[in-house]
């Protein structure tokens, strides 16, 4: 028998231009799971967009394209409502049935579960990011479980009162990063990650970033060296880490974009270096800061 009330769980959707794939979103988190849902507005969308058949507490923030002050603010509204449990979402997502219930079972099973993910795929044979295949029972009410050092932020739930205790999510991240900041900072208050591998939702990766408009690519590149700065400000990675992946980072992006030319790779260039720049300028008191 669950432990919590449906109406104890809240999705908390950040949206930015991109009313089409976030109502698809929506509509399988309604369809499948029946819950309430914040649903944060960080571009020009209007809220005529999206689908008023299903059922949403509107937020629009107005403080810029920063996933993680969108986050923040859904967070705050989904605990203003009384939420236990806050799931985590991005707008390029689409759930199956039963999907967030596991992830909540999974946190009620285990007390020294901070934060859970879910599985990308969902077959018989469940193949993990590792290569290898599990066999998964869905009658098995002890659901499967891996421990990580990081989930990938595209759904997280956790408990209301670890929100509260890490603060939600550093708003110096601007886009990229700010999910690996939140596992390290999970993790140093004593608590463990895990992916429900029993909880499948389908992730358009990247699908919430345009790679072949340019200045989308800009914001992601500058960004991502940011985020990477960032983090080794916190002392979570070197200094010589975060000049390596964001350089290896640039490199992946440029080579998925159809935007190749000599101007875009100065301009990849700059934009790595002025995010790293950026970012090592941000002081931190503490690690978990």
């Amino acid at each position: 028998m669950l432990r919590f009330r449906r109406e104890d769980v809240i999705a908390v959707v950040l949206d930015y231009n991109g009313p089409k794939m976030t109502n698809a979103s929506l509509r399988s988190i309604n369809k499948f799971n029946e819950i309430p849902i914040v649903l944060v507005n960080s571009g020009d969308s209007d809220v005529s967009q999206y689908d008023g058949n299903i059922g949403f507490i509107y937020v629009k923030n107005r403080r810029g394209r920063n996933f993680s002050i969108g986050m923040n603010e859904g967070i705050k509204v989904a605990m203003a409502e009384g939420a236990r449990y806050i799931v985590l979402i991005n707008n390029d997502t689409e759930f199956t049935e039963g999907a967030i219930e596991k992830l909540v079972e999974a946190l009620e099973q285990d007390n020294e579960l901070g934060m859970v993910g879910p599985n990308h795929a969902y077959q018989d044979t469940f193949t993990l990011r590792d290569g290898s295949n599990v066999k998964v029972s869905h009658k098995d009410k002890n659901y499967p479980i891996e421990f990580k050092e990081k989930l990938t932020g595209f759904c997280l739930c956790l408990r209301r009162e670890i929100i509260q205790n890490v603060k939600g999510f550093d708003e110096n991240f601007v886009f990229t990063k700010e999910d690996d900041d939140l596992c390290f900072r999970i993790r140093k208050e004593g608590y463990r990650l895990a992916e429900v591998k029993d909880s499948i939702v389908h992730h358009k990766l990247g699908g919430s970033t345009n790679l072949g408009d340019i200045q989308s690519l800009r914001f992601l590149m500058r960004n991502n060296s940011l985020g990477y700065a960032i983090l080794a400000n916190k002392k979570q990675i070197s200094v010589f880490s975060a000049f390596l992946l964001s350089v290896k980072d640039t490199s992946i992006l440029l080579s998925k974009s159809f935007l190749i030319s000599r101007r875009i790779y100065l301009s990849a260039l700059v934009d790595t270096l002025t995010g790293l720049r950026d970012g090592f300028k941000i002081k931190y008191n503490s690690p978990q800061s």
